[in-house]
């Protein structure tokens, strides 16, 4: 929702580096993608130390599909890579139970926690954070 604000940058839709307002980036998956873009790089850079060092990491509507590599590898390179910090706590948010997926999942997360119902009904779910903007009348 904060990435497509069209009113003032503040809190709520600016980066961690400062830039705003954040805009919605998509990377589909491909058999074939290049991972040499420099902008492209520097996301996935910063996709890793966000994995690094959260508490807590949901994943939603992502089947974990055996032949997307890049993903698995910055997914276990962000929990292995953790220092002294404990394992977070890893969310798997899916529309309904695939016990296929689940085995993909626990292999390489042997702790993981699902939930089904989609992600809407997750969302809803959640504790309504505080808001640092006036919605627009």
């Amino acid at each position: 929702e904060q990435a497509f604000r069209e009113d003032k940058i503040d809190y709520n839709n600016t980066c961690v580096c400062g830039h705003g307002p954040v805009r919605a980036i998509l990377v589909a998956p491909s058999m074939v993608r290049s991972v040499r873009d420099p902008n492209l790089l520097t996301i996935w850079r910063a996709a890793l130390e966000a994995l690094r060092t959260a508490d807590e990491w949901v994943i939603a509507g992502y089947s974990l599909p055996p032949e997307d590599i890049a993903i698995r590898s910055i997914l276990i390179r962000g929990y292995h890579a953790r220092l002294k910090r404990p394992a977070p706590l890893i969310r798997v948010v899916q529309p309904k139970a695939d016990p296929v997926m689940e085995g993909r999942y626990r292999l390489l997360f042997p702790d993981c926690e699902f939930e089904y119902g989609g992600f809407r009904q997750y969302a809803t779910s959640l504790p309504k954070p505080k808001r640092h903007y006036a919605l627009p009348e």
